[in-house]
């Protein structure tokens, strides 16, 4: 937000000085305009990000880190990750058959272990790119848990 002001700054000093012809009330009509905007933007920014930061810490964090580790002792089961955006990723080998049923299955098991899930997405083991809090790659099967 900060730069955003002071690159806004800038083009105002330019635009005085270069334009003599429009009135400086204009040029600072547009100034407060832009800042207004910014601050307001940097406002809706934080306050999203801290109601998202609070819905997927604060629900469930321990039963989420227990819920995981009940789901990885499956053998079938190569990885499990919780997305940030409240998935669960889960990557298995490919045997050629849909996985959607699996999917429900975790969705059903996560609501009954009282688990918050946004839904389960079932991915292949082959060519999944995966990291802490994120994967993706050939979807075998999905399923939203609401």
């Amino acid at each position: 937000m900060f730069l955003n002001i002071v690159i806004t700054l800038i083009i105002f000093l330019i635009g005085i000085l270069y334009n003599k012809k429009r009135s400086v009330k204009l040029w600072l009509g547009i100034l407060l305009l832009v800042i207004v905007a910014n601050i307001g933007t940097y406002y809706a920014r934080v306050h999203l990000r801290n109601r998202t930061r609070s819905l997927t810490e604060n629900t469930h964090k321990m039963s989420i880190k227990a819920f995981l580790n009940t789901i990885k002792n499956n053998p079938a089961i190569v990885r499990a990750i919780y997305t940030e955006q409240g998935y669960l990723a889960i990557i298995v080998a490919n045997d050629g058959e849909d996985k959607t049923e699996m999917a429900m299955y975790y969705c059903d098991l996560a609501n009954s272990e009282n688990v918050y899930l946004g839904g389960v997405v079932i991915l292949d083991a082959a060519d999944t790119k995966y990291g802490k809090s994120y994967a993706y790659g050939t979807e075998l099967g999905e399923a939203s848990c609401h």
